[in-house]
C-alpha cells in the first residue's frame, strides 16, 4: 500500500493520542479493527489493479509483535498489566520513539518513580505497535535476562529496537544488579536506546524493629541512592547512553 493511504502509517504522528489505535480487546485478545483499516480492512494487504500486484504492510507482524510482548510480560506482576486502550502519551516522548524508530537517535533516558510504578508499560505498547519498533521490556530478577536477550537478537538488524528495564529497585541483591548491569552492558555495545525507571520508593529509610547493629546499618545502605550500588563501569555506560542520569 502506498503510503499516502497506509493508515498504519498515521499512526506514528506523535501528535496522535493513544497507545493502541486501531485495536480493540476482544475474548481476551488484541484484535485488529477492520473499522480502522478501511486501506486494507484490517488484513495487512491490498490488491493493485494499475500494476496486478498485491501490496502488503506491516500490519499483521506488528500485532503478531505486540502480542509476544504482552505475553513475555505476564508474570512480571501480581496483576495482569493492563492494556492501555485509552491513554495519553507524553507529545515529546512520542516524538523522540519515532526518532528512534528512524534511527535518528540512539540515546536511552532514566525516570525515577516513587510508588513502583510501571510508567513506561504503555510506552513499551505504543512502540511495539503506533511505531513499529522492536521492543524488549523486561524487570531484573523476575525476566530470565539471557532467554530475553537471545531472543531479542533475533530481530537486530530488521528493525530499530528499544529496551524497556521497570522497576529497577533493590539493587543491593546480587541477582538483580548482575541482570541490570548485564542489560546495561548489552544495550552500551549494541547502540540500542535504554528507557530505564528506577524505583525509588525501595531506598527509602525503613524502620527495622531490631536492636542488632548490622539490621540499623544495612538499613541506612539501603537507603542510599540506587545508583552507588552501580559498579563504576556500568555507571560510565550509563552516563553515556541515557539521559536522566
Amino acid at each position: 500500500m502506498t503510503q499516502s493511504n497506509c493508515v498504519l502509517k498515521l499512526l506514528s504522528q506523535p501528535h496522535l493520542n493513544g497507545v493502541l489505535n486501531g485495536l480493540k480487546y476482544q475474548s481476551s485478545h488484541l484484535k485488529i479493527d477492520p473499522t480502522m483499516f478501511p486501506c486494507c480492512e484490517g488484513t495487512g494487504q491490498k490488491s493493485c489493479a494499475q500494476s496486478n500486484s498485491v501490496e502488503f504492510c506491516d500490519l499483521q507482524s506488528r500485532l503478531s509483535q505486540l502480542q509476544r510482548l504482552v505475553k513475555s510480560a505476564r508474570g512480571l506482576s501480581e496483576k495482569p498489566l493492563s492494556l492501555p486502550m485509552s491513554f495519553t502519551l507524553d507529545g515529546a516522548l512520542s516524538q523522540e520513539l519515532r526518532s528512534i524508530a528512524q534511527n535518528q537517535i540512539h540515546k536511552g533516558r532514566i525516570f525515577r518513580t516513587e510508588q513502583n510504578e510501571r510508567i513506561l508499560w504503555p510506552y513499551a505498547l505504543a512502540a511495539a505497535w503506533r511505531f513499529g519498533l522492536n521492543v524488549l521490556y523486561v524487570q531484573p530478577g523476575k525476566t530470565f535476562v539471557p532467554k530475553a536477550l537471545d531472543e531479542l537478537k533475533v530481530g537486530l538488524g530488521h528493525k530499530q529496537t528499544i529496551l524497556f528495564i521497570e522497576p529497577v529497585s533493590k539493587l543491593w541483591e546480587i541477582n538483580i544488579l548482575q541482570d541490570f548491569s548485564t542489560l546495561v552492558d548489552f544495550s552500551y555495545n549494541s547502540l540500542i536506546p535504554c528507557w530505564i525507571n528506577i524505583d525509588m520508593s525501595g531506598l527509602q529509610k525503613t524502620a527495622i524493629h531490631s536492636r542488632s547493629k548490622y539490621a540499623e546499618r544495612l538499613s541506612n545502605h539501603r537507603a542510599q541512592d540506587a545508583m552507588e550500588f552501580l559498579p563504576s563501569a556500568c555507571k560510565n555506560r550509563l552516563q553515556a547512553m541515557c539521559l536522566g542520569f
